[in-house]
């Protein structure tokens, strides 16, 4: 038996099955029934008590503690929701794969296609000075 995260708990002994053939289909037959409780663990020394109860869990939301339950159900909801929104804003705002695949380090962060053309004609504009002028003008003193 693994160790309680809380002071008060149950533990689940057995489960009946429900099936059509079963003498379980409807629910327990009448009759008495007996349960052997062993002492096996103390619980007189920290005034802790041990009792037997028939409950009805239910297995969608976890048995007695919902509260755990609903605050799962709550935030994979909202991340849901968050999911769609973020996959909206990439579809309107996001980059093409056309624009990714023409990223180089002078690239703006917005594509824009005016700032594109300026920087194509200045480009044209430029005199590329050879390579041995610029190695030697770089070392004159």
């Amino acid at each position: 038996m693994r160790v309680a995260a809380f002071p008060d708990f149950r533990k689940l002994y057995a489960r009946i099955i429900h099936r059509s053939r079963s003498i379980f289909a409807q629910s327990l037959p009448s009759g008495p029934y007996y349960l052997k409780i062993d002492y096996n663990y103390p619980v007189k020394e920290f005034h802790g008590r041990k009792i037997f109860m028939i409950a009805n869990t239910n297995k969608y939301i976890g048995g007695p503690y919902i509260f755990l339950s609903i605050i799962y159900l709550v935030v994979g909801s909202v991340c849901f929701i968050w999911t769609f929104i973020l996959l909206a804003f990439q579809r309107r705002f996001g980059k093409s794969d056309r624009e990714l695949s023409r990223i180089d380090i002078r690239t703006p962060y917005i594509y824009d296609s005016e700032y594109e053309s300026q920087r194509k004609h200045q480009r044209q504009r430029i005199k590329r000075i050879p390579q041995s002028n610029f190695l030697q003008s770089s070392y004159r003193l």
